[in-house]
């Protein structure tokens, strides 16, 4: 599915966006872009620099998914599956 396909209006559309987003989290296809030089995160679908804590990156992701009505559908949907990875990891991490 491409991002273009994914619209306000179609909530099955950001659905299968949304799990396709997260198949390729947990498939490793972002972890080059998620992984800073200094072992933190970063936000595979931003171009800036973020804080390499766990929870700016984590606020960051929700802040996003929420967004500004400027920002593409695609995006935040993105930003929100993102979040939900982040949360995962950290509950295994947590378990470890």
């Amino acid at each position: 599915m491409l991002s273009d396909d994914v619209d306000s209006e179609d909530e099955d559309a950001q659905r299968r966006y949304k799990r396709q987003i997260l198949r390729e989290l947990y498939a490793g296809m972002h972890n080059r872009r998620i992984r800073t030089w200094n072992d933190g995160y970063g936000c595979p679908f931003c171009n800036h620099k973020l804080h390499d804590a766990y929870q700016s990156v984590l606020a960051h992701a929700r802040g996003r998914a929420v967004g500004s009505f400027k920002q593409k559908y695609s995006r935040r949907v993105a930003h929100g599956a993102y979040t939900k990875y982040l949360e995962k990891l950290q509950d295994r991490v947590g378990r470890m």
